[in-house]
């Protein structure tokens, strides 16, 4: 993950979310929903968005485009309400952001044309016990696309089952197995994955050097993560669940019926209605003061 931005201008709230996300445009001239380090979860929540965004580009997840976004005294000095806000200047989370979309439910997710790639992101969110995935329904949504409908994971600021893990927690961690099957990810093992779905991101994850994990909890900004010995915590973690990818994989393809195993999975017997194609958020939201 090597995008580096620049806020340019600031144009308002998302309006939801614990971390409370704004929307800001950046140098590039994309608009970005950007995690704050004043954010109420804390700066892990961004440590932990950095984490997945390389970690998932490094899967080929289907996650936006994300990266690091500085916001400098020059546009805090013109916007006030930031100013009010407490935001300070400096290196911040910012993921792109995805207009025309709505969440997904049992009859929005047949249409889904990706939906294999999902096997990719439960065992993402496995390996980093990110429950969040599920618990809040809107970390996953759909847009059209001209290909077909596509489903997108957002939203990873809660890995480790909280944003604000400590050393111990991770360690209490290492031997978890527990499988998720809350919501759409009951509903993906039961109908629609196979276990060779998984097996593609499994091998990639066994791939992972421990030169590729150091160097990426090594590059987690300094002011999202300033403890050294959580640092070290981290890393030892996320080589531990390496290392333990395949036991992970068993954990959720054991859960698929023995009938998908071999065979095409077919959809779910219910009636297909066109989704509610229903703006979660507005596609060029106001400008702010």
């Amino acid at each position: 993950m090597n995008r580096e931005l620049t806020a340019i201008a600031y144009l308002g709230s998302m309006k939801l979310g614990a971390t409370s996300p704004q929307l800001f445009r950046g140098s590039d001239q994309q608009l970005y929903v950007v995690k704050l380090l004043g954010n109420r979860v804390g700066p892990k929540a961004l440590a932990n968005e950095f984490l997945a965004a390389e970690l998932g580009e490094q899967l080929g997840l289907c996650f936006p485009a994300s990266g690091v976004i500085s916001i400098d005294k020059q546009l805090l000095a013109k916007n006030r309400r930031l100013r009010r806000a407490g935001v300070v200047a400096g290196p911040h989370f910012a993921c792109k952001y995805i207009s025309k979309t709505f969440y997904v439910d049992r009859t929005s997710l047949n249409r889904v044309v990706n939906k294999s790639e999902m096997a990719g992101v439960m065992l993402f969110d496995h390996l980093v016990h990110n429950v969040d995935r599920t618990v809040n329904r809107k970390n996953l949504i759909i847009r059209r696309e001209a290909t077909g409908y596509h489903m997108y994971a957002i939203d990873h600021s809660h890995l480790f089952k909280r944003g604000r893990w400590t050393t111990a927690q991770l360690a209490a961690l290492e031997k978890d197995l527990s499988v998720n099957t809350r919501r759409t990810y009951g509903l993906l093992l039961k109908h629609f994955l196979q276990p060779d779905d998984f097996s593609p991101y499994a091998q990639a994850i066994r791939q992972w050097s421990d030169e590729y994990l150091t160097q990426t909890v090594a590059a987690i900004p300094e002011q999202w993560l300033t403890d050294q010995a959580e640092r070290q915590a981290l890393l030892n973690h996320l080589l531990c669940r390496r290392n333990q990818i395949d036991e992970i994989m068993a954990s959720l393809t054991r859960l698929i019926p023995q009938a998908h195993h071999k065979t095409q999975p077919e959809p779910v017997l219910i009636e297909v209605q066109e989704p509610d194609e229903t703006v979660t958020q507005s596609e060029e939201p106001f400008l702010a003061e």
